[in-house]
């Protein structure tokens, strides 16, 4: 906002803005010392602040600074239209970004062709599948390759992959697995081959917790059966809290034969998950 500030020698001073035509007049007599601050009527504002000092000007004196002043006012107010300064405001954008835990198990979907990262621990071998190989039209829930039962004369095969929790990928520290606000997230899809008059054969997946230096407790999703449709896959999925003094899980598959017929363990899970969340 323009303004104009004078310092002169009046004992009368009267100035009328209105429409940005302005006129001085003085009547000099004895002289006061003055300062005089003018916001143009332009903006709605007319300050006139008097500040008296002892000191007193001839009265030449007077009326040529009287003449500076009139002078001064009519430049300042012809440039009031160009003397308005413009504030730009630039709106910033926040973005958000939300992590997504990582899957903490190795070959959690067989798509390394092989076991690597999994431990056989039952008295028959798990097997991994390829396109139907080992029941005609039971593929994989997605990719290539999947885990399947196998085959053998006894019950069940597992397949056992243990993960790392402190300092482990994530990087957890013992106080932050003991806060009690972390969750093991368990997910796979399983699903089983339908044989007409025999029992499914039942997959399982386990947690199990450890600390440094024993076996914490046990969740699991219970045993399944996938039957609203063959071929067909289904989805298992919960959330356990971790327990005080976790460092580590084994993550455990199951596969469970329920028939009397035969040696095949025909049931499959592909696509696991370990996540803490």
């Amino acid at each position: 906002m323009p303004t104009i500030t004078s310092t002169t020698q009046l004992t009368e001073t009267n100035i009328d803005l209105s429409s940005n035509n302005t006129s001085v007049t003085s009547e000099i007599s004895s002289t006061i010392f003055e300062t005089m601050t003018i916001i143009p009527s332009d903006f709605n504002t007319t300050a006139i602040t008097m500040i008296n000092a002892s000191e007193q000007f001839s009265t030449d004196d007077n009326e040529n600074i009287v003449s500076i002043m009139e002078s001064t006012i009519a430049t300042t107010l012809s440039s009031i239209d160009t003397d308005i300064s413009t504030t730009t405001t630039t709106t910033g954008r926040t973005t958000t970004t939300t992590m997504t835990p990582p899957n903490l198990l190795i070959n959690p979907d067989a798509e390394l062709g092989s076991l690597d990262g999994w431990n056989q621990n039952g008295p028959s071998p798990v097997m991994i599948d390829s396109n139907g190989q080992f029941n005609e039209n039971y593929y994989p829930h997605s990719g290539t390759f999947c885990f399947v039962g196998g085959e053998g004369p006894d019950s069940p095969s597992r397949l056992v992959q243990n993960v790392k929790l402190l300092g482990g990928v994530q990087g957890f520290t013992e106080s932050q697995l003991d806060a009690g606000f972390l969750r093991a997230e368990l997910s796979f899809y399983y699903q089983t081959y339908n044989q007409i008059l025999v029992p499914h054969d039942l997959v399982q997946v386990s947690l199990m917790f450890r600390s440094a230096s024993s076996i914490l407790s046990t969740v699991d999703s219970g045993e399944k059966a996938c039957t609203t449709s063959h071929p067909g896959w289904c989805h298992f999925i919960d959330s356990f809290p971790l327990p005080t003094g976790v460092r580590s899980i084994d993550y455990t598959m199951i596969f469970s034969r329920k028939g009397f017929i035969g040696s095949d363990i025909d049931c499959y899970i592909d696509d696991n998950s370990l996540k803490i969340i």
